[in-house]
């Protein structure tokens, strides 16, 4: 196989096994900065807007 016709033949593979993306599960907001000072807790709201239940990870660090 000569080099244009691999790529196009790559090019094929990978749009026949690439998969749709969606987002079910929505955030209020992807960062939140918290000022300690003010009060130890935050509220952050997250919706599932899909039609099956989504897991979610969360995470935090010290920045």
């Amino acid at each position: 196989m000569t080099s244009h016709a691999s790529t196009w033949v790559l090019a094929l593979a990978s749009i026949l096994v690439a998969a749709p993306a969606s987002a079910a599960v929505t955030l209020q907001g992807t960062r939140i900065i918290h000022d300690a000072r003010q009060g130890r807790d935050v509220t952050v709201r997250a919706s599932n807007v899909g039609e099956l239940p989504a897991m979610t990870q969360v995470w935090i660090d010290d920045g």
